[in-house]
């Protein structure tokens, strides 16, 4: 029998095969699963996966016969892949075993009953079951059955899982395609090569700072508390041991009934690290007290309600915390207990919601000093949390405090569904309106009596930008210095400006000699303000104009420290710099008595004590800096002043003078006396130290005189306790106006400037990675009208969590207002804390009725910029790139050096916006079809839309919408600038409402004066903007619901590759038919 078999050519066989495998390997690329070799797949990020609750609490429940109630159930709120379960069971109970379960699957138990043996665990303990492998979807649950060995419990369980959300990881776009090229025969396997560190390294863990654990004891506590216990609290981040045990958060009850004491260590937990000088360990001593509260009078606390927690601190403010109203969740309530005066509040947002929207947040209170109102400032976004401050506002304009009655009622809203977990704290800040308490004084350190105490120094602010006041002391010792005296002082200070050019400084500069200012030319005291910023080139020029003026005055030479302290008063400095190389030797009381300011009197010294005490007591640190004072009269000795007698308040008068009639002391000098020259001034005849004289030639170069009461005359110059209080160290009387070790020595003028130059760099090593922007108002040929306008809010954004947020964490968004306080007036900073170049946009929040003045490269020039701005690196400013980012953004870079960042300084414009012709906005809505595109909708498609104001950078709901778009009113009339938020009502039959609000402006074209809209941070795949004056147009598409465009993915991106496959091996087969 013959078979027929059918062959085709080689030709085409290898076509065929070809095919087949170009056909399989589209195939897998439209699933996602075609295998690059050379370009890895990002990997999912191992991270916490949220459970409703995260934890049981329970109190002597029934666990007999077992399990009895000791039954507890957990949610899971995601879809993920587990990798790890850990649970924490709480209290003091000894357990059996447990039984544990996911979503039906049985996890075998770590530990189980010891046969006759009783429990096996006593509780607090940890369980972490690892290598779980496990997908979930939300809703699955999570079963633990824990077996007690007693009749009942009290305590606590949680879970905490740990794995990869699904979506998590970011899938590599597809390479170009390449030509086709001949196939080759397989080649061996080569042995894997090392992997090569990725090129752009993962950006640097959150920075997290441990919240304090607090002690809670029944010696102490204000309600009746039974046994002592230590609250952990929940921070991100951070793992806390007790007595190195790793606990969770909430209660860890103390067992014993004597004194102990128990010690809580903080750690960071894996991708997180601990923020810079951030309190990792806590001490506490407890009592060992236990009290029996079953008969407490006490009013039982009504139930805690699952996933809220609502706290309120009074900071100088008297409010407390109501508890949680189970039937109103999400409302919390705190009541003034007394009348008080509010400063402002902080309101800090835990939340596992993944949509951070402040908006959805809301402080009010219901009673509150006539006029004033509550309005959120600095609204910071980071990782799971919100922080906010909230001010009292009158006008306007901020007001320093405002008065709160008691009962008054602060009431916490939250309008965002999604919040299964909140944890709310409230803290306000006030201030005591009533008598002042006097600030603490410190006795001298040597124990002298006469001596005046001190009140203590404040520590040195460490922020960047403080207001330094430089107080130069221009008597006449400055002429017999090693150098110039003058000269180098003024050296010193421009030394010292210069360190601080381009930074958010402000700078006071005062002088003193007999009186303050020696010398009126030379300082800023009496101008308004009487500082000078130095951010700028021309207020740095301007400090030194004023130094430039320092000079010696014959007619005021003495040494009068109070006068040189008290014009700095009432200026809000952060710190005073006092140069001098003499002591004290004149002051108002000194004159009062028609004493003269040669040598060192004890109410010249005490007189500046009480000087420097007002200006610390108002928070100013004083830092003297005390410059040796050489001596050696015309001998060849060149001693240096350590220090000098202390007269109690003597007059001098001439050698062969006599003593005045009134009572009192009395001395007279030989400055010429061949054993006391060296207690002169070098190459002169001028005695500048009493006790290098006196203990050289005694009575030969200085004799006293004392004029009793009833007009006798004693000569008491042996009897130094009569007439002096003895010798005093320069150091010690820096010290008695500041604090013991604030005091900075510099061995003589020829130092000073660098000295200076060093003080200064200690300070601006605080604006490294510091963003300051001012706004101005000009008009509309970019004339500057107001030079720091207050109230506009800026926006900065960065792209990881570095922005510092105050005393919390680290944010990657934060809005403020520009201040209104004369110091900073107009302005807006931000610290940045890292170590790595910065990309970073700043925002503005434009105001109804104004529109930015764009500005070319620099401020006095017109441009297409947004902003001008200039970076600051040692002491150096220069011009910085700005790239507009929106209408009314910029985007900037902060550089890096050595892991220390520059400084960045920008001003923004606005000019009142002109009469505008009025401009019409119409809005069209589109659907994206998938293959085919977007297609117009015919009259809205149904939809409807209201736009709203914005406030904190985020929609103002509270007065309504300010425009309503519907099917018949598509489109509205423009008539003012600003900052607007789209907000979709209702969808067309079958799509999607917008996601969340759509925020875009309303502004004017500078050349052509009509309105122009944008959309904040450009147009995006839903949202389009365009057009001008009366052809304005925003576009808004939507998707089917429960789809979304398929941006990145297959798309139509099957078809091109299946007609590069055919064109391929129609390629090939026309080869193989040529050969």
């Amino acid at each position: 029998m013959f078979s027929t078999t059918f062959r085709l050519p080689d030709s085409m066989r290898t076509t065929l095969r070809m095919f087949l495998a170009a056909l399989l390997a589209v195939a897998l690329v439209v699933s996602g699963q075609a295998f690059a070799p050379n370009a890895p797949q990002a990997q999912a990020q191992t991270e916490v996966i949220p459970t409703s609750p995260p934890k049981h609490e329970f109190n002597k429940i029934k666990v007999q016969p077992n399990p009895g109630d000791a039954k507890f159930e957990f949610t899971i709120d995601s879809d993920a892949t587990i990798d790890s379960l850990q649970f924490n069971v709480g209290g003091s109970e000894w357990l059996k075993g447990y039984e544990l379960s996911i979503n039906g699957r049985t996890i075998p138990s770590q530990f189980a009953p010891n046969i006759g043996s009783g429990a096996s665990k006593k509780a607090p303990f940890e369980i972490v079951h690892s290598g779980l492998n496990q997908t979930v979807k939300a809703g699955d649950k999570i079963n633990l059955v824990l077996n007690y060995n007693s009749s009942t419990a009290t305590g606590s369980v949680s879970v905490t899982l740990r794995g990869t959300p699904d979506g998590s990881t970011e899938p590599t776009g597809p390479s170009e395609p390449t030509d086709p090229t001949e196939p080759t025969q397989p080649t061996e396997p080569t042995e894997p090569t090392e992997p090569t560190e990725p090129e752009n390294p993962e950006p640097e863990p959150g920075t997290v700072t441990p919240a304090d654990p607090t002690l809670v004891d029944p010696a102490t506590a204000p309600e009746c508390v039974e046994k002592a216990y230590i609250n952990i609290p929940d921070t991100k981040g951070v793992d806390y041991y007790l007595n190195a045990e790793k606990k969770p958060a909430g209660r860890h009850v103390y067992e014993q009934n004597k004194p102990g004491t128990v010690k809580v260590t903080a750690m960071a937990q894996s991708g997180f690290k601990l923020a810079p000088n951030a309190r990792t360990e806590w001490t506490f001593n407890l009592s060992g007290e236990v009290k029996d509260c079953s008969n407490s009078s006490e009013d039982p606390k009504p139930p805690a309600v699952e996933g809220r927690h609502f706290d309120a601190i009074g900071h100088e403010f008297a409010v407390k915390a109501d508890p949680v109203d189970p039937k109103k969740p999400n409302a919390f309530t705190a009541k003034v207990t007394e009348e008080s005066h509010m400063k402002y509040a902080t309101v800090r947002i835990e939340t596992d919601a993944t949509f951070l929207d402040p908006q959805k947040y809301n402080l009010t209170l219901d009673q509150i000093e006539p006029g004033v109102t509550l309005q959120k400032r600095n609204v910071n976004i980071g990782n799971g949390f919100i922080t906010m401050d909230v001010v009292p506002v009158k006008d306007g304009k901020p007001v320093d405090s405002a008065l709160v009655p008691k009962d008054a009622v602060f009431t916490f809203t939250n309008n965002l569904s999604q919040n299964k977990n909140l944890k709310v704290t409230l803290d306000v800040y006030g201030e005591k309106k009533d008598e002042p308490k006097p600030p603490e004084i410190i006795s001298p350190p040597d124990g002298a009596k006469w001596v005046h105490g001190r009140v203590p120094n404040p520590p040195m602010p460490q922020r960047c930008g403080l207001r330094i006041a430089v107080v130069a002391d221009l008597s006449t010792s400055l002429r017999y210095a090693d150098t110039d005296g003058f000269e180098a002082s003024k050296k010193a200070a421009n030394a010292f400006i210069d360190s601080l050019q381009g930074t958010p400084a402000e700078l006071g500069i005062y002088n003193f000699a007999s009186d303050g200012p020696a010398n009126q030319a030379g300082t800023t005291h009496g101008q308004n303000p009487p500082y000078i910023s130095m951010l700028s080139e021309q207020g740095v020029q301007r400090a030194k104009d004023v130094v430039k003026n320092w000079s010696y005055n014959a007619n005021n030479s003495a040494t009068n420290w109070e006068a040189g302290l008290k014009q700095v008063k009432d200026n809000d400095y952060d710190v005073v710099y006092f140069i001098t190389d003499g002591m004290p030797t004149t002051s108002s009381t000194i004159k009062s008595k028609g004493i003269g300011g040669e040598f060192v009197q004890a109410s010249a010294l005490n007189d500046a004590i009480k000087a420097s005490n007002e200006l610390k007591a108002a928070g100013t640190r004083v830092v003297p800096l005390m410059v040796d004072l050489t001596l050696g009269g015309r001998s060849s000795q060149r001693p240096v002043v350590t220090n000098d007698l202390v007269l109690k308040d003597a007059k001098r008068i001439g050698w062969q003078a006599d003593p005045g009639q009134a009572p009192g002391l009395y001395y007279k000098i030989r400055s010429d006396h061949p054993k006391a020259s060296h207690a002169n001034y070098i190459n002169t005849d001028t005695m500048a130290n009493l006790k290098m004289a006196y203990d050289a030639a005694g009575n030969q170069a200085l004799q006293v005189f004392e004029r009793m009461p009833n007009g006798r005359l004693n000569t008491v110059t042996s009897d130094m306790s009569r007439w002096t209080y003895g010798a005093r160290g320069v150091k010690t009387m820096g010290e008695d106006i500041s604090g013991t070790g604030d005091t900075v020595r510099v061995s003589n003028y020829s130092n000073l400037a660098e000295q200076m130059k060093t003080i200064a760099q200690d300070v601006t090593t605080r604006c490294n990675g510091v963003v300051k922007v001012k706004k101005r108002i000009v008009d509309e040929n970019g004339k500057v009208l107001e030079d720091g306008a207050p109230g506009w809010e800026f926006t900065l954004s960065a792209n990881n969590n570095v922005i510092g947020s105050g005393n919390g964490p680290l944010v990657h968004q934060s809005m403020k207002v520009t201040s209104g306080s004369e110091s900073d007036k107009g302005t807006a900073s931000w610290n940045i804390e890292s170590e790595r170049e910065q990309s970073l946009v700043l925002t503005e929040t434009q105001k109804q009725g104004y529109t930015l003045f764009r500005r070319g490269d620099t401020l006095d020039s017109t441009g297409d910029y947004n902003a001008v701005c200039t970076q600051t690196r040692d002491g150096k400013t220069s011009p910085l790139k700005v790239e507009n980012v929106g209408e009314f953004g910029f985007r900037v870079k902060m550089s890096e050096s050595n892991k220390v960042l520059s400084s960045i300084s920008c001003v923004v414009d606005n000019y009142e916006a002109p009469d505008t012709k009025p401009g019409k906005l119409t809005l069209e809505k589109a659907e994206y079809v998938d293959g085919e595109g977007v297609k117009i909708l015919p009259g809205l498609g149904g939809a409807t839309f209201d736009i709203y104001p914005s406030a904190g950078g985020k929609p103002d709901f509270s007065g309504g919408p300010v425009y309503t778009i519907t099917p018949d009113q598509k489109s509205i009339e423009i008539t003012e600038t600003g900052t607007f938020y789209l907000v979709e009502t209702m969808a067309p039959a079958g799509l999607s409402l917008l996601p969340e609000p759509v925020a875009f402006e309303i502004s004017i074209d500078q050349e052509t004066k009509e309105y122009t809209v944008s959309v904040v941070g450009g147009s995006s795949p839903l949202i389009k903007a365009e057009g001008s004056g009366e052809l304005m147009i925003m576009q808004v598409t939507d998707t089917k619901t429960g789809k979304l465009p398929k941006t990145g993915g297959n798309g139509v991106l099957l078809w091109p590759l299946f007609g590069a496959v055919i064109a391929a091996c129609g390629w090939f087969w026309t080869r193989r038919q040529q050969s």
